[in-house]
């Protein structure tokens, strides 16, 4: 199980001088790929061009414990691919809401995971 905890999902982008990380709205963005999350961010609006946000990869471990701790994501559809097939084996139970594809406002179509309780 370990194995799968430390599987790469995919890759993330943060200004390491302010610490922002990459978001739409209120979610973390996660590519598949370095190329695509590059990409993504060429496309979005507001970012200046002359910025270069590191890219980092990220773990199911580290995106398991930022949902319990309350993050919200949004995947591009490969990485929601490997979060998903990682998620199940870990046992992680989660709502597929009908691979709701959300429009990230800048035509990336992305897959939406928060923690939500069912403590009353």
């Amino acid at each position: 199980m370990s194995q799968d905890l430390d599987e790469v999902i995919g890759v993330f982008a943060f200004n390491e001088k302010t610490a922002n990380v990459f978001c739409n709205e209120e979610a973390c963005i996660i590519a598949g790929s370095k190329g695509k999350m590059k990409k993504y961010i060429r496309e979005a609006p507001g970012i200046d061009p002359n910025s270069v946000p590191r890219i980092k990869k990220t773990t199911f471990a580290e995106i398991k414990q930022g949902i319990m701790m309350g993050a919200v994501y949004d995947f591009d559809e490969e990485a929601f691919e490997r979060f998903k097939q990682v998620a199940a084996k870990d046992g992680l139970s989660f709502q597929d809401f009908g691979r709701d594809k959300r429009n990230g406002g800048h035509g990336i179509k992305l897959f939406r995971v928060a923690f939500i309780s069912n403590a009353g």
